[in-house]
């Protein structure tokens, strides 16, 4: 009987390394917004917006009532999140 090896693990797909990945790819997104109205970056702002969507919050303005736990901020990487009102300025 042929000895079974176990599956290499796959680097790319743990949940840290795709949002490290996102985030690298938000930093590079162009902000076209004026420089002395710009309190959040533009990757800040788009990771926030990518995690309200994953969790599925039914609005921004429940995201923001959640955004502040220290498992959300670690998993996603955000250090200053911005408001519901930021969020929707700049992503709708």
């Amino acid at each position: 009987m042929p000895q079974q090896r176990n599956p290499r693990p796959r680097r790319y797909l743990s949940a840290d390394v795709l949002i490290t990945l996102l985030r690298t790819r938000f930093a590079a997104v162009p902000d076209q917004r004026r420089e002395s109205s710009v309190t959040y970056s533009i990757a800040d702002t788009l990771a926030g917006a990518f995690a309200m969507f994953s969790l599925k919050e039914p609005s921004l303005l429940a995201f923001q009532n959640q955004k502040d736990q220290p498992a959300i901020k670690k998993l996603y990487q955000l250090d200053k999140v911005p408001t519901w009102r930021r969020l929707e300025a700049v992503c709708l």
